[in-house]
């Protein structure tokens, strides 16, 4: 079983950026982890890394600023993915794009973190 944990942290964005300070983290959780015992009590659960979830401030910036519109110029039915061209893009997270076939405009389908945690093979 699985689940997701979540923790909010204040910091000084003009000192460290998110990304350091994960890594701090798991640096922190590795060594706590490593004192013998210390999570018998609960069945030694396994963790995973520490990652960046930012809010999508950002991207709507990005949005904003290239005039992405919602509806497609050349389709009636709206936008629809052409999944050859699906690619991933970096704008202080990963997301994942795909430009639709009938007007070439590009288009998230979700952030990187998002779609992995969606996924189960």
């Amino acid at each position: 079983m699985k689940t997701k944990l979540s923790i909010e942290v204040e910091f000084d964005g003009e000192q460290i950026e998110p990304e350091l300070l994960a890594s701090a983290a798991d640096t922190l959780l590795q060594t706590a982890l490593s004192t013998p015992g210390v999570l018998d009590e609960v069945g030694n659960p396994q963790f995973g890394e520490f990652f960046i979830e930012q809010a999508t401030k950002t991207r709507h910036q990005f949005e904003q600023r290239f005039g992405i519109e919602d509806r497609c110029p050349k389709n009636d039915g709206g936008h629809e993915p052409d999944w050859t061209t699906t690619h991933v893009e970096c704008d202080v997270e990963m997301y994942v794009d795909v430009a639709c076939k009938h007007c070439g405009q590009s288009g998230c389908i979700g952030s990187e973190a998002k779609l992995t945690e969606e996924i189960s093979w």
